[in-house]
């Protein structure tokens, strides 16, 4: 009885015809610099320092369902590359759709001014402590 129902299991399996897969893209970027610190000016408790700055690791992609209607979806985290590898979770992660009405997503995201202060933010000092 079992050998007929595992037979005709991957009979099924083998008869459904594939669907097309999510477009995914795994992307992460590193970003790490050495650092001349200087605290007080004079060179008396200066050292060098290799620091973590916003690297990441991320998977997103898209999903036709159809009529034209997609699913989207983006999961993100922060990776600090010189400290073991220690994962943060304050990246964008989020599910929604997208057709012909635009887009609408559900979860953790950019706001409109993050982008456009990143855009005028060329040497990414909004994140060190000066």
């Amino acid at each position: 009885m079992n050998k007929s129902i595992l037979a005709l299991a991957v009979a099924a399996a083998l008869a459904t015809p594939l669907t097309a897969q999510a477009d995914t893209i795994l992307y992460g970027s590193a970003r790490v610099s050495v650092d001349y610190n200087d605290e007080d000016g004079l060179g008396n408790d200066a050292y060098w320092d290799i620091a973590n700055n916003d690297s990441r690791l991320g998977v997103q992609g898209v999903e036709d369902l159809g009529g034209g209607l997609s699913a989207v979806y983006q999961y993100e985290f922060g990776v600090d590359v010189t400290g073991g590898g220690n994962f943060e979770s304050n990246r964008p992660k989020f599910v929604g759709l997208k057709g012909g009405f635009g887009k609408v997503t559900v979860g953790m995201q950019y706001t409109p001014y993050y982008n456009v202060a990143g855009v005028t933010d060329i040497f990414n000092q909004g994140n060190r402590a000066m």
